[in-house]
């Protein structure tokens, strides 16, 4: 650093800037929902070896995506002037979450902005209906969940569809659906859209994801499982349980008949448990 001072001894000195820069570990993993105060947005516990502020509490999150917050570090020791509060820019993922009532339960709905396609200020909207009437009719179902979704600007204009990039949309699994069964799917007037989905846990729930640049009719299906269908893959019993009836060729297998009938009713039992207990 060079002096200003007149005597030449003071021309030149070092600073060892990096000896007061306390050591730190920047907070990650922070998320909020479009609209808290970045006050709501906890920080880590203080430690004794400092704390964690944000500098501007009162800020309201209205981007979705990832952004960037000011955060001040204060370091416990600072009389030895060993140590200097450091100020750091903490990332925060702001996502959009909207609440619907489908079939007597709450469920819980996100879209995640990680490619920064949504405007500051988008909102979503999602409302659960019952049925859409352009679903394709080949689609294997044990209970479906449908809903009207929209993205909308500040304003409350729709936004443009495509999205320049996908967004995730996130449906919360609710009691009694098939985690592992479930399938995500944008409705259409000719073919429907299907996605490959993936599971999550957030916030201490399950949650199916999907990746779509397209806000529309969708609906969640708990998919029927091959036993469930009464698919039933059998050996060749071989002919000892063969019975030929008057002239005709035909045979008939007894005892593959009788496991097909409890087979069936063991189905349709299953089926009305099931439906039973995701409707309480």
């Amino acid at each position: 650093v060079q002096s200003t001072h007149p005597d030449p001894a003071f021309g030149v000195f070092e600073v060892a800037v990096g000896d007061w820069v306390p050591p730190h570990e920047v907070p990650a993993g922070l998320t909020a929902v479009a609209g808290t105060r970045l006050g709501d947005v906890a920080l880590p516990a203080p430690t004794d070896a400092g704390a964690w502020a944000w500098v501007h509490p009162d800020d309201l999150l209205t981007t979705p995506g990832t952004t960037t917050h000011k955060a001040l570090y204060t370091p416990t020791d600072t009389d030895s002037n060993s140590y200097c509060p450091v100020l750091v820019d903490v990332p925060v993922e702001v996502y959009l979450e909207k609440t619907v009532t489908v079939k007597g339960k709450t469920q819980r709905l996100r879209v995640y902005n990680p490619n920064n396609v949504l405007p500051d200020g988008a909102k979503f909207e999602a409302l659960a209906v019952t049925e859409h009437e352009h679903l394709d009719d080949d689609h294997e179902i044990e209970h479906l969940l449908a809903y009207d979704l929209s993205l909308l600007d500040a304003s409350g204009n729709p936004l443009h569809m495509p999205l320049d990039a996908p967004v995730e949309l996130c449906f919360e699994v609710l009691d009694g659906l098939d985690k592992d069964e479930l399938e995500v799917v944008l409705v259409q007037e000719f073919d429907d859209a299907e996605f490959e989905e993936t599971l999550a846990n957030l916030d201490g729930a399950s949650w199916v994801t999907v990746k779509t640049n397209h806000f529309s009719p969708y609906v969640l299906i708990d998919k029927l499982t091959p036993e469930e269908k009464g698919v039933q893959v059998q050996d060749d019993p071989g002919p000892k349980n063969n019975v030929t009836t008057g002239n005709l060729a035909t045979q008939i297998t007894v005892a593959g008949l009788g496991m097909t009938l409890v087979l069936a009713l063991g189905i349709m039992l299953r089926l009305i448990t099931s439906e039973r207990k995701f409707e309480e």
